[in-house]
């Protein structure tokens, strides 16, 4: 078995990617001469940007949908925690 460091490797020569894609997002919003917001409820509907907010709303807060140990955890682990996170979307979407 190969030795696999258990550091991040470097790249020096490598440039960081920049702006992100955020931001590139923002400015872009910012320049145009018309308000997004308007736009996005004109082509979606007040309803479906609600129930969008409110999914959103779950994943951010809920521990469930926290995806900070998922590269630790095996195989049965990950499957069973997809499950989870399935059952509770169906669940917040029969809700809404």
């Amino acid at each position: 078995m190969a030795n696999i460091p258990k550091t991040q490797i470097k790249f020096p020569n490598l440039p960081v990617p920049a702006p992100g894609g955020t931001e590139i997002l923002e400015r872009e919003r910012a320049k145009a001469t018309f308000d997004s917001d308007a736009l996005a409820t004109y082509i979606h509907g007040e309803e479906y940007l609600q129930r969008q907010a409110q999914l959103l709303q779950i994943l951010e807060n809920e521990p469930l949908f926290d995806k900070s140990n998922v590269y630790f955890q095996g195989r049965e682990e990950k499957f069973r925690n997809s499950m989870a996170k399935a059952k509770r979307m169906i669940q917040a979407c029969l809700l809404f």
